[in-house]
């Protein structure tokens, strides 16, 4: 039986590691330190689509992102769920440690899992004609959600910032971030 619609296969994953300045804020762990590290992952597909997902930073999860790069790269998107087992299988020894005393997860791997899953969603997603949340748990629940915008010390004095900030919020997840007035 063919079919008319051919699944995207992966053709390129790259990692790209940033780091920025952070807030002094308290979180269950403590204080944030001065700097932010994160992994961007970035997927793409032979229809021309990329996807990206964005993960802890820290090298051994870079690493091991950049070692991983062999088990995605010519995989269907219909396949991800066999590369995220064959990931997390492959690279289940460097997480030996667990997850540590912190609330924040130390393992790497499931981070590494994480990061490739939110890109070949976002890659599905694309392929389908539907948002992410589409794809999870019960579907998408709703369109609106208030939120919390944390604005540093700097920004406090210009209240508008806030506002770009929401904004930014929304049009990166396509769900409309409603500020409430104190």
């Amino acid at each position: 039986m063919s079919s008319q619609f051919t699944t995207p296969v992966v053709t390129e994953m790259q990692v790209i590691p940033v780091a920025g300045h952070d807030s002094m804020l308290m979180n269950l762990s403590g204080a944030h330190a001065p700097f932010f590290t994160r992994n961007i992952v970035i997927i793409k597909d032979n229809s021309g689509h990329t996807g990206v997902g964005e993960i802890p930073g820290g090298e051994k999860i870079r690493k091991t992102l950049e070692d991983a790069i062999p088990l995605v790269v010519g995989k269907t998107l219909g396949e991800y769920k066999n590369v995220l087992t064959l990931v997390r299988n492959t690279f289940a020894d460097r997480d030996a440690g667990g997850r540590g005393l912190q609330t924040f997860d130390l393992r790497t791997t499931i981070h590494v899992v994480t990061g490739i899953e939110a890109a070949m969603l976002d890659l599905l997603g694309q392929h389908l004609g539907v948002n992410v949340a589409s794809l999870l748990g019960d579907g998408q629940q709703r369109s609106e959600v208030e939120c919390s915008v944390i604005c540093s010390s700097s920004v406090i004095a210009k209240p508008h910032r806030c506002r770009i900030k929401a904004s930014r919020m929304t049009h990166a997840t396509g769900i409309a971030c409603v500020m409430k007035k104190r």
